[in-house]
């Protein structure tokens, strides 16, 4: 038996045929948001190894540091303005 036979030859209108194609559309289309990949992407596994727990604790230490500088940079000026601002309040 020829395998051309066990399918149907029907020809379609080109509405048909836009009907037809949509229809195929939406049933192969995959939501992206079901799929696994996705899914995992919004997962962070967690890492116990000591390596990487002293690299993220030198990375908040440096951070920390920056900013208390920043602030220590600050606090000349920050006294002298609030010494000048209690000397016109009295």
């Amino acid at each position: 038996m020829c395998p051309c036979s066990m399918y149907k030859n029907t020809t379609y209108t080109p509405e048909e045929l836009d009907s037809r194609i949509k229809e195929i559309k939406e049933a192969l289309t995959v939501n992206r948001k079901e799929t696994s990949v996705h899914k995992r992407s919004l997962i962070s596994a967690p890492d116990e190894r000591l390596s990487v727990k002293r690299i993220g604790y030198v990375g908040v230490s440096i951070m920390a540091a920056l900013c208390v500088l920043i602030v220590l940079m600050d606090m000349p000026r920050s006294i002298s303005c609030l010494k000048d601002f209690l000397r016109q309040c009295k």
